[in-house]
C-alpha cells in the first residue's frame, strides 16, 4: 500500500484483507483503501494438475458511516485503530462479495463474488459481522 498510513493485514476466513485509512474524510465519512485476496472458486487444469489461483479485488474510497466507526459506547474509534481497521476489513469483504447496481455482470465480477463468498462465508456471524483475525501474513498461511 502507500506507506503513509498504517496498513493492516486481516484474515477473514480464508481471505486476506489489506486495508489502510487514506487520511481523507468525505462528508463526515472516513475513507479506506486496500485489497481482498481470496482463493478462486474455479479450478484450472495445468500440466502440473489442478490449481486454484488467487482472486484479488482492489478498492479505494470504501467509506464508514457518518462520523467514523462507532465503538458501541456512544463514541468512535480512531481511524487507524485496530478496531476501526477490523470493522472496515469486514466492510470490504461485504462489498467485495456482492455486485453493485452499476457493475456489469461479467465473468470476472462473478468469479470475484464467488471467491470472496466461498473464502469468508464460514466467518460470517449471525449478527452480520465477520470474525476477523489480526497479525496474518499471506493467503493460505
Amino acid at each position: 500500500m502507500s506507506g503513509r498510513t498504517k496498513t493492516a493485514r486481516r484474515r477473514i476466513g480464508d481471505a486476506l484483507v489489506e486495508i489502510e485509512f487514506t487520511g481523507r474524510v468525505v462528508g463526515g465519512r472516513w475513507a479506506y483503501r486496500g485489497c481482498v485476496t481470496a482463493p478462486s472458486a474455479i479450478m484450472t487444469i495445468t500440466e502440473r494438475g489442478a490449481e486454484r489461483r488467487a482472486v484479488v479485488w482492489t478498492f479505494d474510497g470504501l467509506l464508514t458511516g457518518v462520523g467514523g466507526v462507532a465503538d458501541g459506547r456512544g463514541g468512535k474509534h480512531a481511524p487507524e485503530s485496530d478496531e476501526a481497521l477490523d470493522d472496515m476489513a469486514g466492510a470490504a469483504v461485504s462489498h467485495g462479495s456482492a455486485l453493485t447496481s452499476d457493475e456489469p455482470d461479467t465473468t470476472e465480477a462473478m468469479e470475484r463474488v464467488a471467491a470472496i463468498e466461498a473464502a469468508t462465508g464460514l466467518a460470517l456471524r449471525d449478527d452480520g459481522t465477520y470474525e476477523v483475525s489480526r497479525g496474518v501474513e499471506e493467503v493460505g498461511s
